[in-house]
């Protein structure tokens, strides 16, 4: 019976977030998104703004 447990870690840097890795958060930090695309899947966040 196999129990590894998989884990991804996500980091958020301002507008962004992606799965962790050393080198991606400085890439995020220095707005380089080529380098931080070569190293994780890079998500943009959008706020969300709910009306009554």
């Amino acid at each position: 019976m196999n129990n590894t447990k998989t884990q991804t870690k996500i980091i958020r840097q301002g507008e962004y977030i992606a799965e962790k890795l050393d080198n991606l958060r400085l890439a995020l930090q220095n707005n380089d998104l080529k380098t931080a695309s070569q190293l994780a899947r890079i998500y943009h966040l959008t706020p969300v703004t709910l009306t009554a």
